[in-house]
């Protein structure tokens, strides 16, 4: 699990949005589709470095889900439990296995208490990464 914090964002994006050149993405601007490579440090993430998929890379966004709750941010053990929830139920669709069954590991990228309440930050990223580097979209991969 990660947790998003922050707001860069220089890597270039093809006409159908997939990005064609790497560069920092911020966490806010992921799309369905996008690849990245760790981020250096635990705990919150600002940017990501952004690799196209065709390179190897650690994690691929394959869902976001906004967080329904308003106001007050519910606590951090209630974001994260949505979004592991959330991902969980949209990883079979995308991958074309259930998570138990694949050979993938899921993540999620969830709103901190400063970026739900600054930036009204209400949505979980769904990553999958595997135990060595990616290449290519995992999605309808079966793996």
């Amino acid at each position: 699990m990660f947790v998003v914090a922050g707001c860069g964002d220089d890597a270039e994006r093809d006409d159908k949005g997939a990005i064609t050149t790497g560069g920092e993405a911020s966490a806010f601007n992921l799309k369905i589709g996008d690849c990245f490579d760790d981020p250096q440090s635990g705990g919150e993430v600002a940017d990501v470095a952004a690799v196209p998929c065709t390179d190897p890379h650690d994690n691929e966004v394959f869902g976001l889900e906004k967080n329904p709750a308003d106001g007050d941010f519910p606590g951090t053990e209630q974001v994260n439990m949505f979004g592991e929830e959330k991902c969980s139920a949209l990883f079979e669709s995308y991958v074309g296995t259930a998570p138990a069954e694949s050979s993938l590991q899921l993540a999620t990228l969830n709103p901190t208490k400063d970026s739900w309440e600054q930036q009204e930050d209400r949505t979980a990223v769904c990553v999958l990464s595997g135990e060595e580097k990616l290449t290519g979209s995992k999605k309808g991969s079966e793996e």
